[in-house]
């Protein structure tokens, strides 16, 4: 879970982690930026508005069944796509692709033969517009470390 950290004089974010030590050291530096002098169990005794802090937690959601067959897709294409020589739009296009190529095969029947042989093709179908969303953060996440490395 992360931790935003507010500084509520001027609205300045100090901090966004889930590192504890962190969060609390942004917290000390606010405080000596400020001229305030905190207590010495100022951190655990949570009475951070006092000292003009707020702290918000986000909780990040966790993906449901398809979503991650889908996000498992999504990252194997984009580790194959040097093949392909693919930028991140093109990933998402080509599933988009392969559910339509798919969808319009013709019979239901074949319809269905596919969705049982890629099924990611299936659960990318049953996502909902939000869900998608989630998906392509996690992705996006995901790919910019790998490409930090």
């Amino acid at each position: 879970m992360l931790k935003i950290v507010i500084g509520t004089n001027e609205g300045k974010v100090l901090c966004i982690s889930n590192n504890e030590n962190k969060i609390k050291e942004s917290m000390v530096n606010y405080l000596i930026d400020t001229d305030q002098e905190p207590t010495e169990d100022f951190f655990e005794s949570r009475n951070w508005g006092e000292y003009d802090i707020e702290v918000y937690e986000y909780h990040q959601p966790q993906l449901n069944e398809n979503q991650q067959i889908v996000l498992e897709w999504l990252k194997s294409t984009w580790i194959d796509r040097k093949k392909n020589c693919w930028f991140p739009f093109e990933v998402i296009n080509s599933l988009y692709y392969q559910f339509d190529v798919a969808w319009g095969k013709g019979s239901y029947e074949e319809f269905k033969r596919i969705e049982k042989d890629k099924p990611y093709i299936k659960a990318y179908g049953e996502l909902k517009a939000p869900e998608q969303f989630e998906v392509l953060e996690k992705f996006s996440r995901w790919a910019l470390k790998k490409e930090e490395k």
